[in-house]
């Protein structure tokens, strides 16, 4: 008789990688607003989990606001994006709110990254350390790149 996890790492369910067992779609209840976007590239389409589609803001910079209820607990951040004119360096600032109603953000991660992929269809990873924390509110201030094409999250 097989163990368990024999059995698992037959079933299609299992994952393939480690990276796979870090990250996880962005939870289906989650809200999502951008200052701006393009009426073809609204902000959902960063978070449909689907690799080719994506939320461009129509110019080099953008902020993108992601409102989860009840709160996620989050370390780590992952993006993938490639659009424009590359290589190009681009900054991802992260700020957070613990709770909706706080007052202020707080400054949680930042990754200055070159961006090497300007097709949308095959985005370049991008990883941002998070202090740890359970948040309400992330607030991602994209400047170089205007496109997101997927959002994962890791916490827990």
């Amino acid at each position: 008789m097989s163990s368990l996890t024999e059995e698992l790492r037959r079933s299609d369910d299992y994952p393939n990688t480690i990276e796979e067992t870090l990250y996880k779609p962005l939870p289906d209840n989650v809200n999502v607003e951008a200052d701006r976007s393009t009426t073809s590239h609204p902000p959902g389409l960063a978070t449909d989990k689907l690799i080719e589609t994506y939320w461009y803001s129509g110019a080099v910079t953008g902020n993108f606001k992601i409102i989860f209820s009840p709160g996620e607990w989050v370390s780590l951040l992952r993006l993938r994006t490639g659009f424009g004119i590359v290589p190009t360096v681009a900054t991802f600032e992260v700020f957070a709110k613990e709770r909706l109603s706080d007052g202020q953000l707080i400054s949680v991660g930042k990754v200055v990254t070159q961006i090497t992929s300007n097709d949308p269809f095959h985005p370049q990873p991008v990883d941002i350390d998070i202090v740890w924390g359970q948040y309400e509110m992330l607030l991602i201030k994209c400047n170089g790149v205007p496109v997101i094409n997927d959002i994962e999250i890791f916490g827990g």
